[in-house]
């Protein structure tokens, strides 16, 4: 059974050619020391309409290492159907327009004889767009390094819908996953926008409290540091509906709504750097941000935890929203970038 690539002419292009030229319009504005990173194996990256997205995704797909790599893992979250596990795809492959993937169908048999995953019907499968917007970015540099390398295998598909899940959930399946993601030739690919901030959102949080961390710079504060800001953060809060964010932000000298949205992001891309999985869900409580993925996040913490110490923490790449948000009537979503690579021959990162 193959899905097809339901999103392809309202996301992105279905034209090979014209999705083409767009990828790689983006992927151009990566800085060349950004590409194809040694031993980059693990990215998280945005799953908005490449229009609004791609620049923000091309940065992780470019810096991705495909030697030796014969699965991908692509884990996102589920938009339109709640669900309280996780989900593995029944096709056998998947389309894009710009070449097929192969579903690794061992494997996921592997993970459906565990009893903790259920398997998603190709309706569901076919309108959750959080997998689908990372194949044609991630076939697109898979081909280029396969037409480099014509002697490597290609590599395979595991597509996952992470559900609805709580935090020991979230600790079961990344100790399930983690000694997969350990694999030398497996590749993690995590699905997932930052803040989707404004009224039709059901979510206006603002604080006038200035962004501490910068996870796009190179030097970042200890942990212990990053515990006590997030608590400052989370203290400055002011309230958070419509009628009194705007009644609050009538004041000029407090900062703009997209200066409290980066912060709020900042502090939560920080923590996923430098925090823990249990840093991370506390924040999440504390701020409500509605990052999409925050369980397939949640889930590729606690594996990293779960590894003890062999993936490197998250590097951010690159950071954006789809507008700069000044009045309480506008929206706006945020995009963010990162990598991870194997602790294993690191030395050189």
């Amino acid at each position: 059974m193959k899905r097809k690539a339901s999103h392809a002419g309202s996301w992105y292009p279905a034209s090979p050619a014209a999705l083409r030229a767009q990828l790689n319009g983006y992927l151009e504005l990566v800085p060349r020391a950004l590409r194809r990173q040694k031993d980059c194996r693990y990215i998280i990256s945005p799953h908005a309409g490449y229009a609004y997205s791609g620049a923000t995704a091309a940065h992780g797909f470019a810096a991705l290492d495909f030697q030796g790599v014969k699965t991908i893992f692509v884990l996102g979250p589920s938009h339109h159907v709640y669900l309280r596990t996780c989900a593995l795809s029944k096709c056998s492959t998947y389309a894009t327009p710009l070449g097929d993937f192969i579903v690794d169908r061992d494997l996921t048999s592997e993970l459906y004889g565990t009893e903790l995953f259920e398997k998603m019907s190709i309706s569901v499968d076919e309108d959750e767009h959080s997998l689908e917007m990372q194949l044609p970015f991630l076939r697109l540099v898979m081909t280029d390094f396969l037409n480099d390398h014509p002697e490597h295998p290609e590599p395979q598909l595991v597509p996952i819908i992470v559900g609805s899940l709580g935090n020991a959930d979230e600790i079961k399946y990344a100790e399930l996953l983690a000694p997969y993601f350990a694999r030398d030739d497996v590749m993690v690919v995590i699905s997932s926008d930052f803040a989707h901030w404004g009224e039709r959102f059901r979510y206006t949080y603002y604080s006038d409290a200035t962004p501490v961390f910068d996870p796009l710079a190179d030097e970042q504060p200890s942990s212990s540091t990053t515990l006590t800001t997030s608590n400052t953060l989370t203290k400055r809060v002011l309230p958070r509906s419509q009628r009194e964010v705007r009644s609050l932000i009538t004041d000029l000298s407090r900062p703009p709504i997209h200066e409290s949205i980066r912060a709020c992001d900042f502090l939560g891309m920080h923590l996923c750097s430098h925090g823990s999985h249990a840093d991370f869900t506390d924040y999440l409580h504390e701020t409500g941000n509605t990052i999409c993925g925050r369980h397939p996040i949640g889930v590729f913490l606690a594996a990293q935890e779960a590894l003890g110490g062999l993936l490197r923490p998250i590097k951010w790449l690159y950071y954006d929203r789809s507008s700069l948000v000044e009045s309480v009537t506008e929206s706006s979503v945020s995009y963010a970038s990162g990598v991870s690579f194997r602790r294993l021959e690191q030395g050189r990162h």
